[in-house]
């Protein structure tokens, strides 16, 4: 019944709205002098996106790419964290429940006047004097709509002006909060890993985001991955640790013992959007698969 139900979220349409917005902290700065880029999505028409994804391109021969930072994210789910690969950041995430704006109470017409909502934020730092372009493609956004109607959100090209005087900037991320507490739930299923045991997580951390998971099964090492994790024991063994790292290496452990399976459960409710968010990155992932072979 729960795959069925959301077998329509993301099913493919076209569609114009919405739009994706490059801001930067500054337009013009001086060689070694960091600044940071916000990726900021806004909705129009009233219309909630649950999902979406992107790319941006930057001149490596002028900018060097520090860090990212998805603390303050509208994105609670990323199926690919925001990552830089050459010279582009690409991700894609999910948004359960969907974004319609920020509403701020101190403005006039807040309801019908919503503000943009970050997606990401991106350290730069320049290298030489000149003019740079940060280029958005393959941006794709999904509504709300029990349809998973896609559309192609507006974008513009940022362009940042490097001058010819150095003057070195860090620019630097308090961050000595770790993440926050978050429940670990076992799970099996006929249709998921061949009916073997596995494990789901999901960790938010508001300041520099989750960087990393790392998951340790009874007597084992701990090791990198990521939600839904395969277990190595089956059935499993001893507790099971997942430890959320965020990218200042502040960490958070939370702990299932496989002896006591219905420990983590502490209410039906977070038991079923942790389920129904299983389902909607399989699905997720599923459709970007079909859409590309039918390319």
């Amino acid at each position: 019944m729960l795959f069925a139900l959301f077998f329509f979220i993301f099913m493919f349409s076209a569609a114009n709205a919405a739009s994706i917005d490059f801001i930067p902290t500054k337009t013009t700065v001086h060689q070694k002098e960091q600044f940071a880029i916000d990726i900021m999505l806004r909705p129009k028409n009233g219309e909630s996106i649950n999902a979406l994804e992107g790319t941006i391109s930057f001149p490596k021969e002028m900018m060097s790419p520090v860090s990212i930072i998805d603390g303050a994210s509208i994105v609670s789910v990323w199926i690919d964290p925001p990552a830089i690969i050459g010279n582009t950041v690409s991700f894609s995430g999910i948004i359960p429940g969907g974004f319609e704006g920020v509403i701020d109470p101190f403005q006039e017409n807040a309801l019908s006047v919503k503000k943009p909502g970050r997606v990401l934020r991106i350290i730069f730092e320049p290298k030489k004097e000149g003019i740079a372009l940060f280029t958005p493609s393959l941006f794709q956004a999904y509504l709300n709509d029990g349809n998973g109607t896609q559309l192609t959100p507006e974008t513009n090209p940022l362009y940042i002006t490097t001058d010819a005087t150095t003057e070195a900037y860090t620019f630097v991320v308090e961050d000595k909060t770790p993440p926050e507490n978050f429940d670990i739930y076992l799970q099996q299923d006929s249709t998921v890993f061949d009916g073997k045991y596995f494990i789901v997580f999901s960790a938010r951390d508001s300041e520099s985001g989750i960087d990393h998971y790392e998951i340790m099964e009874g007597d084992r090492t701990w090791e990198k991955g990521t939600s839904p994790f395969l277990l190595k024991y089956q059935p499993p063994q001893g507790i099971l640790k997942v430890k959320a790292v965020d990218r200042s290496d502040n960490e958070r452990i939370s702990l299932y013992d496989t002896k006591i399976p219905e420990a983590p459960r502490k209410n039906t409710t977070s038991y079923a959007i942790a389920f129904t968010l299983l389902f909607l990155v399989f699905l997720f992932l599923f459709f970007k698969k079909k859409k590309k072979r039918e390319q």
